[in-house]
């Protein structure tokens, strides 16, 4: 149940994040799909016979309302990090402790056992 609620949670914020992008092009999906109503009881010029518009003046109303729409958005920007690791503060000897450590001895080899601990605690290399 929890997997299903998940996929459906999940679907939902797909098709909201999808929408909220491509905005501009539902809003012309729209205008074809109700071309004819539009150009019949909603166009500016529809009581002129002469006119060419067939709705088009609220294509383009509708199309400047969602770019402010998107204008309006603030510009959100990745913060820039950026990492510096001057040669003072990491020696060359420091980096051998970078590497991969080689995998533990099974515990029945008791002698790999003790000499891999003493590897582990030994004092620090001076600088």
């Amino acid at each position: 149940m929890f997997a299903t609620m998940k996929r459906l949670l999940t679907g939902f914020m797909a098709l909201v994040l999808l929408s909220q992008s491509c905005s501009g092009l539902i809003v012309l999906s729209a205008f074809y799909a109700n071309r004819s109503y539009i150009a019949k009881y909603l166009c500016e010029n529809r009581f002129n016979p002469n006119s060419v518009c067939h709705g088009q003046c609220v294509l383009m109303k509708k199309m400047r309302k969602e770019l402010e729409k998107e204008e309006k958005l603030p510009d959100l920007k990745m913060k820039e990090v950026q990492f510096v690791m001057p040669s003072t503060i990491l020696p060359e000897r420091a980096l051998v402790c970078l590497l991969p450590q080689p995998e533990p001895p099974v515990a029945d080899q008791p002698h790999l056992l003790s000499g891999y601990i003493s590897g582990i605690f030994r004092p620090p290399l001076s600088v």
